[in-house]
């Protein structure tokens, strides 16, 4: 929710903007208005999304967090995204946030395995360490 009044707070901003450096048409800032509120949009996860619903960690540490309401969270070696959008097609999740974000093709869907859930992404197998039925 604080990512929604940041990128709101930004695009009121970007609407008021005129200093010398810094000259948006009336186009331009409606264009941009317009970019960060569909890029804050969410789709919550459909019934059959919901098993992707966690935090879910590969071995090196890298992590994401997919939300019931299609917020999600990123954290690699070179990348951090807080309140993403988390994009599902048949073969891929992708969690981003204006451009910036990861695309993951899902090799192997949930499946358990010694009492855990797991799944492989990008040959990568990573395991749900952390589910809570708020989230």
């Amino acid at each position: 929710m604080k990512n929604i009044f940041l990128f709101l707070f930004i695009a009121i901003a970007a609407t008021t903007i005129s200093c010398d450096k810094i000259k948006l048409s009336e186009e331009q800032k409606k264009q941009l208005v317009e970019r960060i509120v569909k890029e804050t949009e969410r789709t919550p996860l459909t019934q059959e999304q919901m098993i992707y619903a966690g935090k879910w960690i590969c071995e090196d540490g890298t992590y994401f967090q997919i939300y019931k309401d299609g917020n999600s969270d990123l954290k690699t070696a070179n990348k951090s995204v807080e309140g993403g959008n988390t994009i599902f097609t048949d073969k891929t999740i992708e969690i981003e946030i204006f451009g910036i974000g990861k695309k993951y093709k899902i090799d192997k869907p949930p499946y358990k395995e010694n009492g855990e859930t797991k799944m492989k992404l990008d040959g990568v197998v990573y395991t749900k360490r952390y589910y809570n039925s708020t989230i």
